[in-house]
């Protein structure tokens, strides 16, 4: 069968459409959460080049004449999951296996992984044990291996029976290729600038706080509000920050969970290029969200990951992250000699080559377009990105301006367009 050119990637929108905080809103053009563009628009950058044409797709619903369209105008469809196997991702699963079995052309599963409270997850994903090994099972029909976050992720499916496994990371890791920034050394008794990221949401329930999170917010409280001359700005990333700070909506957020920063300076990213740009004025950036620290490492500046779960932990310990652990935390308070000693720990730098050349064997195992170059590690085409990405106009992050003129503006034509709607209905 003769190659269309045409390639479908899981991610809310493509790097160079610029959309407004209403529209992302609307569209659920992050699906749920920033992080979640990071590694799609990683994984794009990877495979970008003229000859592929590069189209996104949300999780459906897909009716018939949908799955007709893929099968006649499309070479592949690649599926950039993150921590998918959850118990709160069940019907994403069975719906996902249902379209993978009508579809046609190669599916690969890029970056996946289990998130778990434990180290057990067939006990603690037994709800799910079928619904995971159902879709492995379907994907591994159209494709060579599935690309899973990490050995905590391998292991799983391994012992619910899913051999062809290979280990990869997330595709964020790579979003410059093989060249990692290497972050200054500097006086962590000095810094001023300091941005820091936090996972409010329960993963099993979103409407509830997160307690396992309850040491890290803590420690970073002490370290952040205790110490003179020091700036502390919250990157958000959850849609839900998102709809209180457009909309007003009530919700577990920040300012809910630690009243104390209710009024701290925010920044809401609505693109990885603009919230990696963004980052580079910091010193240092902490805090529990793997996307947040791995962006920071993108942005060259020291980063340090307060592991609370499995998710956290696994892509934290396969690249060698600066990273406190739970249990750590829970027992040391956050210190200049503490950073200073992670930040020297830290092993990123020294296995990064391993894990780059992991990541790119699997794309070449799978038949994935790959774009980087062996040699450079870098894409040819990625002068034409950044001039796709400058023509974009991307939007400046959302800040903590109730006065945004802008937003007010487009919160009321949004409004008004809707009043016209229900008007003619």
């Amino acid at each position: 069968m003769p190659l269309k050119g045409n390639v479908l990637v899981r991610m809310g929108k493509m790097p160079f459409l610029s959309a407004s905080p209403v529209e992302t809103l609307l569209k659920n053009l992050t699906l749920s959460n920033t992080g979640n563009l990071l590694f799609q628009h990683a994984f794009v950058r990877s495979i970008y080049q003229p000859q592929l044409n590069i189209f996104p797709m949300q999780d459906g619903p897909f009716t018939v004449q949908d799955i007709e369209k893929i099968n006649a105008n499309f070479d592949a469809v690649y599926l950039t999951f993150a921590n998918a196997f959850r118990t709160t991702f069940r019907s994403a699963l069975k719906n996902w296996t249902a379209v993978i079995k009508k579809i046609n052309i190669p599916v690969v599963i890029v970056g996946v992984g289990a998130q778990c409270a434990t180290d057990n997850p067939m006990v603690e994903l037994e709800e799910i044990n079928a619904d995971v090994r159902a879709l492995c099972d379907a994907v591994l029909e159209k494709s060579v291996s599935i690309g899973v976050r990490g050995e905590f992720t391998a292991n799983y499916l391994n012992d619910l029976g899913i051999k062809n496994v290979d280990i990869i990371g997330c595709p964020s890791m790579f979003y410059f290729g093989a060249a990692l920034p290497v972050p200054p050394q500097i006086d962590f008794s000095a810094i001023r600038e300091i941005a820091f990221h936090f996972s409010p949401q329960s993963p099993d329930n979103f409407g509830k706080r997160n307690p396992d999170a309850d040491a890290q917010l803590e420690a970073m409280l002490q370290f952040m509000l205790h110490k003179e001359n020091m700036s502390c700005t919250y990157i958000a990333q959850d849609t839900q920050e998102l709809q209180q700070r457009v909309w007003g909506t009530k919700g577990v957020t920040l300012a809910h969970y630690a009243p104390l920063l209710a009024n701290v300076a925010t920044l809401y990213p609505l693109d990885p290029d603009i919230w990696i740009k963004d980052l580079q004025k910091f010193d240092i950036a902490l805090g529990t969200r793997i996307h947040g620290s791995i962006a920071a490492v993108l942005a060259g500046i020291p980063s340090f990951m307060l592991c609370h779960d499995s998710r956290t932990a696994e892509l934290a310990n396969w690249f060698g992250l600066p990273r406190i652990e739970k249990a750590q935390i829970q027992k040391q308070a956050l210190t200049p000699d503490l950073l200073c000693k992670v930040m020297e720990d830290s092993e990123m730098h020294k296995v990064f080559p391993d894990r780059f050349l992991r990541y790119t064997n699997f794309l070449q195992k799978n038949n994935i377009p790959l774009a980087l170059q062996n040699e450079s590690g870098s894409n040819p085409n990625w002068e034409q990105y950044d001039k796709d990405i400058e023509n974009a106009c991307l939007l400046p992050s959302l800040d903590h301006d109730q006065n945004n003129l802008q937003l007010i503006n487009e919160k009321i034509n949004h409004v008004y367009r809707f009043l016209m709607q229900k008007s003619k209905a």
